[in-house]
């Protein structure tokens, strides 16, 4: 069963100086200016989290002059990216946060990002050049961190509701249909 979170349980903490670690393979996560782990960064599934590294290069980490929004990962399944990876963009639905430019990790190293990813983030209304897909280790001014507003099994929250509100809004008037037919059969797994 999934148990409803009351809205005092989502908040977003922002870190100076903080280092979104890319290491691919050996694990990702995100770090404060004395290289501890941001346990709000943590991308949990069901009871799972995912691997962090334990050593990283510190050495000549590339430095961004930007305050940045950690949204979640790259990930190449539809669904696994609309609730693990879409459940921290209600930060954005803050005026403080709306302009702020959003880091998406792509720890599994994927050469072509899905196209679905800037489609649906362009729907909610993030501008393309708003968009950092992040492939190495890098130091950004500041890093703002949503807490997951979903976790399949766990909890959902009502801001996560609430980003699908807002892409729902943003989809332009087309042909209605009744019944939508989606299929698998084309994936390569």
């Amino acid at each position: 069963a999934i148990r409803k979170q009351s809205k005092k349980d989502t908040y977003i903490k922002c870190f100076d100086n903080a280092v979104i670690v890319n290491e691919h393979k050996n694990g990702f996560g995100i770090f404060d200016n004395n290289f501890h782990f941001i346990q709000e960064s943590l991308q949990t599934r069901r009871n799972k989290s995912q691997f962090i590294p334990k050593h990283f290069n510190h050495d000549n980490i590339p430095y961004i002059d930007k305050d940045v929004v950690f949204v979640g990962n790259v990930n190449q399944y539809f669904g696994h990216f609309l609730l693990e990876h879409m459940n921290r963009l209600y930060a954005l639905l803050d005026n403080k946060y709306k302009n702020k430019s959003v880091v998406l990790i792509n720890d599994a190293g994927l050469e072509k990002v899905p196209g679905y990813i800037f489609s649906f983030l362009e729907l909610f209304g993030i501008k393309r050049e708003k968009i950092i897909i992040l492939n190495e280790t890098t130091r950004f001014k500041n890093v703002c961190v949503p807490f997951q507003g979903f976790n399949a099994r766990l909890y959902t929250t009502d801001a996560f509701g609430k980003v699908f509100d807002r892409i729902c809004k943003n989809v332009p008037d087309t042909d209605r249909y009744d019944k939508i037919y989606v299929s698998r059969t084309k994936l390569d797994k």
